[in-house]
C-alpha cells in the first residue's frame, strides 16, 4: 500500500503517471511472483494474505480526491497523509508492521468518521473535538488503512 500511495501522489503532476502506475503494478506483480516461486524464499508459518485488491480499490477512490498539505499529527511508528473532496477527507495511514494504538490530531471537526484497513476490518474511532481541531484515537492497529471523515 505504501508503494501505491506514494506512486499515486508522487506522480500526480507527471504527464506519464498512468504509464508509470501500470509499470509499477507489473513490477509489483513480478516481485510477488518471484518471491512466491523462489526456491530461496523464506518460509512463512502464517498464511500469506493478498491485500492487493483492497489497496488498489483505496487508491482508485483516492484518484477523485486532491492531496492536501494540512496540519496533521500522528504518533510513531505511523505515517499519514490527507486527501480531500468537498467536506469529505481520507487519511491513509501506513504502519511499520508493529501493533500499536494511533492518536491523530486533525484540523477538522468530524460529523461522521470510520477506519477501514486493507483486510476490510472496520473500526469506529473515538474522537474528542475542540474548537478548530479533533484528536482521533484508533486502537490496536496492525495493517495500513484509511480514516474517512465527513465534516
Amino acid at each position: 500500500m505504501w508503494l501505491y500511495l506514494m506512486n499515486l501522489y508522487a506522480t500526480e503532476l507527471n504527464d506519464h503517471s498512468e504509464h508509470y502506475r501500470k509499470n509499477t503494478k507489473k513490477s509489483l506483480f513480478a516481485l510477488r511472483r518471484h518471491v512466491l516461486e523462489s526456491d530461496t524464499a523464506i518460509k512463512i508459518d502464517m498464511p500469506l494474505n493478498d491485500f492487493t485488491e483492497k489497496c488498489v480499490s483505496i487508491c482508485e477512490e483516492l484518484k477523485d480526491y486532491k492531496i492536501q498539505y494540512r496540519d496533521i499529527r500522528i504518533n510513531d511508528p505511523f505515517k499519514i497523509n490527507c486527501f480531500q473532496q468537498g467536506d469529505n477527507f481520507i487519511y491513509p495511514i501506513i504502519n511499520s508492521g508493529s501493533r500499536a494504538d494511533a492518536q491523530i490530531a486533525v484540523d477538522v471537526v468530524p460529523q461522521n468518521i470510520h477506519w477501514e484497513d486493507i483486510s476490510g476490518e472496520i473500526q469506529i474511532p473515538e474522537f474528542i473535538t475542540h474548537e478548530t481541531y479533533s484528536v482521533v484515537t484508533l486502537k490496536n492497529l496492525y495493517l495500513p488503512g484509511v480514516i474517512k471523515i465527513q465534516c
